[in-house]
């Protein structure tokens, strides 16, 4: 189980880190998607929903479900572990989103809009951002939404499909009733 958590939580920093919409305390426009992650060969999706109050992907990882909140105004994100009951709090602090100005994440020494495109019906602009440790890694960045919709980067794939902009439930970033807090592993 630890080894699952520690990967939820490295997954859902990595796709936070590429967010740029995080910046603003969240997305000007309210929306939900289906969600792909292809990482080598091993493939996870899922629901996500975005909106001024915060974000939430819903998916299946290591055959259970789980559940990742990022609430804005409570500056706090959770992993929530459905079969355990259980959830992990993890504190966001906004300050420290505002290095996300573009749709290239911080450590990029070089950042390039090669053109604009349409991807799944949207109209994005599409960035290869160099990396400081080599590399370039792609990026459809959704001018309206101010989120990526597809990121390639090494040998991964984050990708938001069948995008509908509409009101959500304030709920949705909340934990669900009933969940225990569990302490953070190693502390």
């Amino acid at each position: 189980m630890r080894r699952r958590l520690l990967t939820t939580i490295a997954m859902a920093m990595g796709i936070l880190s590429s967010n740029s919409a995080l910046l603003a305390g969240g997305f000007p426009v309210s929306f939900q998607a289906d969600y792909v992650n292809i990482t080598d060969s091993e493939e996870t999706k899922g629901k996500y929903y975005a909106g001024p109050e915060g974000m939430r992907m819903e998916g299946i990882m290591d055959g259970e479900a789980q559940i990742l909140i990022v609430n804005f105004s409570e500056s706090v994100s959770w992993v929530v572990m459905m079969e355990e009951g259980m959830y992990l709090e993890v504190p966001f602090n906004p300050e420290d989103s505002e290095a996300y100005t573009t749709p290239c994440p911080p450590m990029s020494v070089n950042q390039t809009m090669v053109g604009k495109e349409t991807l799944h019906g949207r109209n994005v602009e599409k960035w290869h951002c160099e990396r400081a440790r080599g590399g370039i890694g792609k990026v459809w960045f959704d001018p309206r939404l101010k989120t990526s919709i597809r990121v390639e980067e090494d040998r991964s794939i984050f990708e938001l499909r069948n995008i509908r902009e509409k009101r959500l439930s304030s709920d949705l970033f909340q934990v669900p009733a009933g969940y225990s807090r569990m302490p953070m592993p190693g502390m």
